[in-house]
């Protein structure tokens, strides 16, 4: 079936188990999300980015089980699993039973808005540290800088490589500039401003010098917390 007859199809709110009033899709560039009452269906596009390929039936519900994994470390109670969309006698179902799996989706529960991680990001309420000691990831936040004089070189370096993420637009990093939010507060043991301007051997040697040093400062501390 044609990816948009699918999205038309899954905005019927007749076709789900929850029977909800409506049924509300958003989309980012890699999902069609279906908001059904108190659940969430997210399909991920066919789209190929080089990064992700999601091409195939396979590959998404491959990708689906591996957000579903990723996830259910963080909130275990928000991802339900992954759910099959069939297709029996001209009629879609998302849930088991019969008929053709045609797609598949991460169910989850529906959360309030006030839950959600950007918005808990952006007032503060939950931090990248406070995820990462959750999960127990062990990580070094590099903010890469340079000075304004070497980037218009960089930039137009860019224009016209199609694989490129970056336009190369001077005047669109200008407008990004003024939006972005500073590094502060950040334990030293986690954040290592790294100017780029230097050549990258010289960049790798500087973030080695830190991991070096860091560990070293763990070492220390787990013997001394030993030795009590």
């Amino acid at each position: 079936m044609d990816f948009s007859n699918l999205l038309e199809t899954l905005q019927n709110p007749e076709i789900y188990p929850e029977k909800p009033e409506k049924v509300e899709l958003l989309q980012t560039q890699v999902s069609a999300i279906f908001i059904v009452g108190e659940h969430v269906y997210k399909v991920k596009k066919p789209v190929n980015f080089g990064f992700l390929d999601f091409t195939t039936l396979e590959k998404r519900k491959y990708f689906c089980r591996k957000e579903v994994v990723l996830n259910r470390r963080l909130c275990p109670e928000v991802y339900l699993g992954v759910a099959e969309i069939r297709l029996q006698n001209g009629r879609i179902t998302p849930g088991e039973g019969a008929g053709e799996i045609i797609e598949y989706a991460v169910l989850m529960k529906k959360l309030p808005q006030d839950c959600l991680m950007d918005r808990r990001l952006a007032e503060s309420k939950v931090t990248p540290q406070d995820l990462a000691r959750k999960t127990g990831a062990d990580f070094l936040l590099i903010e890469c800088r340079c000075e304004d004089a070497i980037l218009p070189r960089r930039l137009s370096g860019r224009l016209g490589k199609a694989n490129d993420p970056s336009a190369g637009r001077w005047e669109l990093f200008q407008e990004q500039k003024k939006i972005f939010e500073k590094i502060q507060g950040w334990e030293p043991d986690l954040y290592l401003p790294l100017n780029t301007r230097f050549p990258l051997e010289e960049c790798l040697q500087r973030i080695f010098r830190h991991l070096l040093k860091r560990g070293a400062r763990a070492d220390e501390k787990e013997k001394k917390e030993v030795g009590r």
